[in-house]
């Protein structure tokens, strides 16, 4: 298994304190050039200390920054998304659904619309939440500590609506 990931979900596991939690799952992961642009390079720009963290995780191929080569699928991502969903996907999200496709990857997004879009061209998408239950499964994380996870993410301004908060936190007990 591999995982590409957005910026959302590196946001706010840097923010929260539990980024770490990428080293301890062990899985090849990957991030489009356009996320990590966003994250580290305009992230250090704007003197955001998440950037750096985010950075040697690059550095130590925690994280490989790979480039899409389907920049036609890509392209027609964003525009089927303005109109099937009338919300233009963010080119970031574009290629991580693009890099997920050609890795034969998994797809970590927050964002609902990037969520819809992968699922109709039958790539595989997770939250968030799914890198957490990776750790448990490896036996790296406790549920207790997940669910504290959890509170840190949505304290530094993660959104989950109390909906989606109650199926992950029922989620989480099934495990």
């Amino acid at each position: 298994m591999q995982l590409v990931l957005n910026a959302t979900p590196l946001i706010y596991l840097s923010k929260s304190g539990y980024i770490q939690v990428l080293k301890r799952i062990e899985i090849p992961m990957f991030i489009p050039q356009t996320v990590y642009r966003d994250i580290v390079v305009k992230g250090k720009e704007a003197g955001k200390p998440d950037a750096e963290l985010l950075d040697q995780l690059t550095r130590s191929k925690i994280l490989n920054v790979v480039g899409v080569k389907d920049r036609s699928f890509v392209s027609s991502l964003i525009v089927e998304s303005s109109k099937e969903l009338k919300k233009p996907l963010h080119l970031g999200e574009a290629e991580v659904l693009a890099l997920a496709k050609e890795l034969s990857a998994v797809a970590i997004m927050d964002e609902s619309v990037g969520r819809t879009i992968g699922k109709i061209h039958g790539i595989p998408v997770h939250s968030t939440f799914y890198i957490l239950t990776l750790a448990y499964r490896k036996e790296k994380m406790t549920k207790m500590k997940i669910k504290q996870a959890l509170k840190e993410m949505i304290k530094v301004g993660w959104r989950l609506s109390t909906e989606d908060y109650m199926k992950v936190l029922e989620e989480l007990e099934k495990l």
